[in-house]
């Protein structure tokens, strides 16, 4: 079993239809098209997931944690993501933020 944090319109959804997954994004709006996909998916906040402590052998969170405005925020999320997996399970994170001001840029 795995959610996917930030699930969007069920874009990943779809991949390995051999695993049980569970999307979950805060956007009403997206989650209603990835349902409308029959994806398993529901409206949630990254910060209060509605699941049980270590439910899940896989979390995912595609380009979600870069969007909290606070490092404390950003921890937060993280710990919750790591709430939900199961000892041993295994976490994907991944993001972005072309706005920080401490990266370099590139001529």
């Amino acid at each position: 079993m795995s959610p996917f944090s930030g699930c969007g319109n069920g874009k990943y959804l779809d991949i390995n239809p051999d695993i049980w997954k569970i999307g979950a994004d805060r956007c009403a709006a997206l989650t209603a098209a990835a349902r409308a996909k029959n994806f398993e998916v529901l409206t949630s906040d990254n910060l209060h997931m509605p699941f049980r402590d270590e439910t899940f052998d896989a979390v995912l969170s595609v380009a979600v944690i870069h969007h909290f405005a606070t490092t404390d925020r950003r921890v937060a999320a993280i710990k919750e993501l790591t709430r939900v997996l199961r000892i041993g399970g295994k976490i994907l994170i991944t993001v972005w933020a072309m706005e920080q001001r401490h990266r370099k840029v590139r001529n």
